[in-house]
C-alpha cells in the first residue's frame, strides 16, 4: 500500500488539530491513532503521532524548532501526516 496524507493544518492549529489527527486516521486507515505531548511546565518540546501496527519513519514534531522568540508557534509551517503499512506515520513539515 502506498503513502496516503491523513491531515494537513498549519503549525500554529497544532493543539485543536489533534482530535481531527486521531478520528481521521482511524477513518482512514482502520488503525488507532495516538497523539503524546511532551514538554516541561512552560513549553512544548515534541509532539509524537503514532498508529497500531510497524512505525520506522519519522513520526515527531519538534515543536521547540519551531517557535518565534516570544515562544508562539510559527505560522509560516505547515504539518502534514502520512500514513503507509510499510512505515507508519510519517510527519513532514514544510514553510
Amino acid at each position: 500500500m502506498s503513502k496516503q496524507q491523513i491531515i494537513r493544518f498549519p503549525l500554529t492549529r497544532l493543539y485543536e488539530s489533534i482530535p481531527m489527527i486521531i478520528s481521521r486516521g482511524f477513518q482512514k486507515t482502520g488503525a488507532e491513532f495516538s497523539v503524546q505531548v511532551t514538554g516541561t511546565q512552560d513549553a512544548v518540546s515534541k509532539v509524537l503521532v503514532t498508529c497500531d501496527g510497524k512505525q520506522v519513519s519519522v513520526n515527531s514534531i519538534p515543536v521547540e524548532s519551531f517557535t518565534n522568540l516570544d515562544g508562539s508557534l510559527r505560522d509560516d509551517i505547515v504539518v502534514f501526516i502520512f500514513h503507509s503499512q510499510e512505515h507508519g506515520v510519517h510527519i513532514s513539515l514544510k514553510n
